[in-house]
């Protein structure tokens, strides 16, 4: 049986990150493009990833080949011709940005396409996708040697307002978080006043910077994500959204990230921030495929909207918001009741206030 090769670049507010699965196939072979970007609009230039589906012929393992034979898994420099075009409600504007190849090139880990050493393609110009609502965006990838073409159409996710943490005037009293212990309860919820339109924010998640400062003098910065701290939050259309963060869940993440005090003199909370993840529809019908998935009783599902070829053309809008861990949640870490601990677990993990 002959497989079929397909690189497969996951998109996940907050980045996008490679993997790959196999197609089992008996037919001769055709050429596959295989397309994925998510369009950023707070972004100036736009990135996709485009690379090709071919037949294991010779019984080699499909991987192997593609880490010897880049030409098997990429198209050659100048080979393809990518547009995007956008629609809009009275009329089509023929070509809104070129593309072109990008090679060894890396992003920051935790951005889009985040895998080190790809070749991407990049928009030659600056593009502008704050176009009138009801506008849609069209990729289109021609292959110029063989004519193959393939396209998809995808619209852009509306921008959104976080009032709590607050993103219109970010200053550390605003934004600092407290988090009380069991039934003291906690301040902190996420309160959102405008959702956005043609998606929904999907994912909160919190970024926990920490110092270490050891008994030799010595200091390593510790970094902890705090994921899905509110679920559900997939809210859409009109309406406030607002969702409670739950205080004793901060305290059991600390605990399970810093299970050994060894050599720990004191630690204190650095300034951290809030992410924000939303995505408009065809980037939730791609989570939702993901997250319902189960490799015991199915095998892995595969989203695809690229007509002609295989991939994913969406569009994701993140925001990061500045945040501090307050000194108030500092001294619930080291509260003293009668002479002693009221919880010894978290006493010993040492923190000072700053």
């Amino acid at each position: 049986m002959k497989k079929l090769l397909i690189g497969f670049i996951a998109v996940i507010a907050l980045g996008l990150a490679a993997c790959s699965t196999e197609v089992e196939t008996n037919a001769p072979y055709q050429e596959v493009p295989v397309v994925y970007a998510v369009l950023n609009p707070d972004s100036a230039f736009q990135y996709l990833r485009i690379t090709k589906g071919f037949l294991n012929a010779n019984g080699e393992d499909a991987r192997t080949i593609a880490k010897t034979d880049t030409n098997a898994f990429y198209y050659k420099n100048g080979e393809l011709d990518v547009r995007l075009i956008a629609t809009l409600p009275n009329k089509t504007v023929d070509t809104l940005a070129t593309f072109t190849e990008v090679r060894n090139f890396s992003k920051a880990a935790d951005g889009d396409f985040a895998y080190p050493e790809q070749k991407l393609y990049r928009s030659v110009n600056q593009v502008s996708l704050a176009q009138p609502q009801g506008t849609t965006y069209q990729i289109v990838v021609r292959n110029r040697i063989t004519g193959k073409e393939v396209q998809s159409t995808t619209n852009i996710v509306g921008a959104y307002t976080i009032n709590s943490p607050s993103e219109i005037n970010p200053s550390s009293a605003i934004n600092d978080f407290d988090f009380r212990v069991g039934e003291r309860g906690n301040s902190n919820f996420i309160a959102i006043s405008r959702p956005p339109l043609n998606g929904a924010i999907f994912k909160a998640n919190i970024r926990i910077n920490v110092r270490n400062f050891y008994t030799d003098g010595t200091t390593k910065d510790t970094t902890i994500l705090w994921t899905n701290v509110a679920s559900p939050l997939e809210v859409s259309n009109a309406g406030n959204i607002n969702r409670d963060i739950d205080g004793e869940g901060f305290f059991e993440l600390l605990l399970s990230s810093f299970k050994s005090n060894a050599g720990i003199e004191y630690r204190q909370f650095l300034p951290s921030e809030f992410l924000f993840y939303a995505g408009n529809s065809d980037f939730l019908k791609y989570l939702n495929l993901l997250n319902n998935y189960s490799p015991i009783a199915q095998t892995r599902p595969i989203y695809n909207n690229i007509n002609g070829g295989l991939g994913l053309w969406t569009s994701a809008r993140n925001k990061s918001i500045p945040i501090r861990i307050s000194n108030t949640t500092v001294n619930e870490l080291n509260f003293v009741e009668s002479g002693s601990a009221r919880r010894p677990d978290l006493f010993a993990l040492k923190f000072r206030t700053n």
